[in-house]
């Protein structure tokens, strides 16, 4: 099969893009997706012009002479052929090469805390709305809920002088691949999770009462938070914040139906946000595990809230019975991650895929919250 050769000039690749929207030069972002897709999942500010609307169209908005176009469609096909039509009429386009499959894969790290003993970077993949950490003191690191694409971590460890010790998944993901085996092969550090979930492979594990130290300091320390999964657990961080995984968002909650035991876990979840997380001190931060729609002003800002702002929520006015009835309602109305069943069975340790299979099951938003 002949590949089509391409004009560089007409591409703009995944990292230069977000270089480029990061430098404050933000391009229009034309998904040239049918609506249903760019519908489900996009770019933010980005707006909608299906191709072939596109390719036949004999005239273009205004905005169009306006400022660079960047395209963008499912993999980098029919955005370059977009990008071709609208140069071959002066316009300044460019295509992002891969698309949104190659977008998913994008990484932005922001600092959480400065603190001088203490180091928090948040690492977030803005199109998957994955959100991971990398806890780092005296030359040692803690990564916390990796992705797949282990590479942003081991140049993080390199560019702070210091070494992964210790790797964390919060609890047994249902939209993304856990990069914490291969993490753990590569730098030989410990990897750490909750028994209580189905987990089908070695592991060192976490319990109530289990805590993270570098020398001698403690960093990190458990607490059970169940609910989204039987073994989701939090980490607190001295009392600077605590890292919830996926229990509490900044937007939401986290869903508990993922593992067809809604009431069941609806109740584990109405007793981890009311008789523990919300007991913690007010000013104290809170970090998840996810976030959701990714925009401009986040480039410059930690995704996180504190605990404070999660009290004033209008959930937990709720007693038991009304929380409970709400979750199970809300999950049912919500959509569920695309394909968890089998990344959960990737996860576990059950089921094996190559790179090219995780990525085609990761396309997609991570809809892990409910309202």
């Amino acid at each position: 099969m002949r590949t089509m050769k391409r004009n560089s000039d007409l591409e703009i690749t995944p990292e230069e893009f977000h270089n480029q929207i990061r430098s404050g030069n933000v391009p229009l972002i034309i998904d040239v997706r049918n609506s249903q897709a760019f519908t489900d999942w996009n770019i933010f500010n980005s707006i909608n012009f299906p191709v072939m609307q596109l390719l036949g169209a004999k005239s273009y908005p205004k905005e169009f002479n306006d400022k660079e176009i960047v395209l963008i469609c499912g993999k980098g096909n029919d955005s370059y052929f977009a990008a071709e039509k609208l140069s071959s009429q002066g316009f300044k386009a460019k295509s992002l090469v891969g698309g949104m499959t190659a977008w998913n894969h994008v990484f932005d790290t922001i600092e959480v805390t400065k603190d001088t003993d203490l180091k928090l970077i948040q690492l977030r993949r803005v199109a998957k709305g994955c959100l991971s950490y990398f806890l780092y003191s005296n030359g040692e690191a803690i990564v916390i809920d990796p992705a797949h694409d282990v590479s942003p971590y081991i140049q993080m460890a390199e560019e702070k002088g210091v070494a992964i010790s210790t790797i964390i998944d919060t609890h047994l993901h249902a939209d993304h691949i856990s990069g914490a085996r291969e993490l753990s092969r590569r730098t030989g550090a410990e990897y750490f999770v909750n028994p209580k979930d189905p987990y089908d492979f070695e592991f060192n594990p976490i319990n109530e009462d289990t805590s993270f130290t570098i020398e001698n300091s403690v960093l990190l320390q458990a607490m059970s938070t169940p609910g989204h999964t039987p073994g989701s657990t939090s980490f607190r961080m001295k009392d600077l914040g605590i890292l919830t995984g996926d229990i509490l968002f900044i937007d939401g909650i986290g869903r508990p139906d993922l593992a067809d035991k809604s009431a069941e876990f609806a109740k584990d979840l109405y007793s981890s946000l009311n008789s523990r997380l919300a007991t913690l001190p007010e000013n104290m931060f809170y970090a998840p595990a996810h976030h959701g729609k990714f925009s401009l002003e986040h480039f410059n800002n930690p995704l996180i809230s504190n605990i404070q702002t999660f009290k004033e929520n209008t959930i937990l006015e709720k007693d038991e019975k009304a929380f409970i009835e709400y979750a199970v309602q809300t999950s049912q109305q919500t959509k569920q991650p695309s394909s968890h069943q089998t990344i959960r069975e990737v996860n576990s340790g059950k089921l094996v895929l190559s790179p090219l299979q995780i990525g085609q099951l990761e396309v997609g938003p991570n809809r892990c919250a409910i309202g």
